[in-house]
Protein backbone atom coordinates (compact mmCIF):
# COMPACT_ATOMS: atom_id res chain seq x y z
CA UNK A 1 0.00 0.00 0.00
CA UNK A 2 1.30 3.44 -0.96
CA UNK A 3 1.86 5.83 1.94
CA UNK A 4 0.52 9.18 0.68
CA UNK A 5 2.12 11.03 3.56
CA UNK A 6 5.61 10.09 2.38
CA UNK A 7 5.03 11.86 -0.95
CA UNK A 8 4.97 15.46 0.25
CA UNK A 9 7.70 17.37 2.09
CA UNK A 10 4.98 19.09 4.17
CA UNK A 11 4.12 15.76 5.76
CA UNK A 12 7.63 15.21 7.09
CA UNK A 13 6.29 17.01 10.18
CA UNK A 14 3.43 14.55 10.55
CA UNK A 15 0.45 13.42 8.56
CA UNK A 16 -2.95 14.81 9.56
CA UNK A 17 -5.42 12.45 11.15
CA UNK A 18 -8.57 12.70 9.08
CA UNK A 19 -11.16 10.79 7.11
CA UNK A 20 -9.39 11.68 3.88
CA UNK A 21 -5.94 13.07 3.06
CA UNK A 22 -5.92 15.41 0.07
CA UNK A 23 -2.52 15.94 -1.53
CA UNK A 24 -2.29 19.16 -3.53
CA UNK A 25 0.54 20.84 -5.42
CA UNK A 26 1.73 23.17 -2.64
CA UNK A 27 0.02 21.74 0.44
CA UNK A 28 -1.74 18.74 1.98
CA UNK A 29 -4.97 18.72 4.01
CA UNK A 30 -6.79 16.31 6.27
CA UNK A 31 -10.53 16.42 5.58
CA UNK A 32 -13.29 15.60 8.10
CA UNK A 33 -16.46 14.00 6.75
CA UNK A 34 -18.22 14.72 10.05
CA UNK A 35 -17.58 18.49 9.97
CA UNK A 36 -17.58 18.67 6.15
CA UNK A 37 -14.43 20.74 6.17
CA UNK A 38 -10.67 20.55 6.49
CA UNK A 39 -9.33 19.64 9.93
CA UNK A 40 -5.71 20.49 9.18
CA UNK A 41 -3.70 22.10 6.43
CA UNK A 42 0.03 21.52 6.04
CA UNK A 43 2.36 23.67 3.99
CA UNK A 44 6.00 24.67 4.14
CA UNK A 45 6.36 28.44 4.22
CA UNK A 46 9.56 29.80 2.70
CA UNK A 47 10.72 32.92 4.60
CA UNK A 48 12.83 33.93 1.59
CA UNK A 49 9.86 33.94 -0.78
CA UNK A 50 9.21 37.21 -2.59
CA UNK A 51 6.49 39.51 -1.29
CA UNK A 52 3.06 38.19 -2.26
CA UNK A 53 0.86 40.73 -0.49
CA UNK A 54 -0.52 42.19 -3.72
CA UNK A 55 -2.20 39.02 -5.02
CA UNK A 56 -5.79 39.73 -6.08
CA UNK A 57 -8.66 37.61 -4.77
CA UNK A 58 -9.95 35.19 -7.40
CA UNK A 59 -13.34 34.26 -5.82
CA UNK A 60 -12.89 30.77 -7.21
CA UNK A 61 -14.43 28.61 -4.46
CA UNK A 62 -15.60 25.21 -5.68
CA UNK A 63 -16.18 21.83 -4.06
CA UNK A 64 -13.28 19.39 -4.18
CA UNK A 65 -14.24 16.59 -6.57
CA UNK A 66 -12.17 14.09 -4.53
CA UNK A 67 -14.46 14.41 -1.49
CA UNK A 68 -17.67 12.33 -1.75
CA UNK A 69 -20.55 14.70 -2.56
CA UNK A 70 -22.55 13.86 0.58
CA UNK A 71 -19.58 14.88 2.79
CA UNK A 72 -18.48 17.98 0.88
CA UNK A 73 -19.33 21.64 1.33
CA UNK A 74 -20.75 23.72 -1.47
CA UNK A 75 -20.90 27.48 -1.94
CA UNK A 76 -24.59 27.46 -0.97
CA UNK A 77 -23.68 26.01 2.46
CA UNK A 78 -22.12 29.37 3.34
CA UNK A 79 -24.95 31.55 2.06
CA UNK A 80 -26.51 33.53 4.91
CA UNK A 81 -24.47 31.66 7.52
CA UNK A 82 -22.38 34.63 8.64
CA UNK A 83 -19.28 32.53 7.96
CA UNK A 84 -16.75 33.27 5.29
CA UNK A 85 -15.06 30.64 3.15
CA UNK A 86 -11.59 31.89 4.02
CA UNK A 87 -8.29 30.18 3.33
CA UNK A 88 -6.47 27.57 5.37
CA UNK A 89 -3.49 27.94 3.08
CA UNK A 90 -2.88 31.39 1.64
CA UNK A 91 -3.59 31.46 -2.08
CA UNK A 92 -0.62 33.82 -2.51
CA UNK A 93 1.66 30.94 -1.47
CA UNK A 94 0.41 28.78 -4.33
CA UNK A 95 1.50 30.68 -7.40
CA UNK A 96 5.21 29.86 -7.43
CA UNK A 97 6.81 28.17 -10.38
CA UNK A 98 8.81 25.88 -8.07
CA UNK A 99 7.19 23.12 -6.03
Amino acid sequence: MLDLCSLKPETSYGCPTADQILINRFYAVGYSYYFRQTKRALEIVDPDKRDMTTVERQNNFRPDFRVPKRFGADLSDYSGSGFDRGHLVASANQNDTET
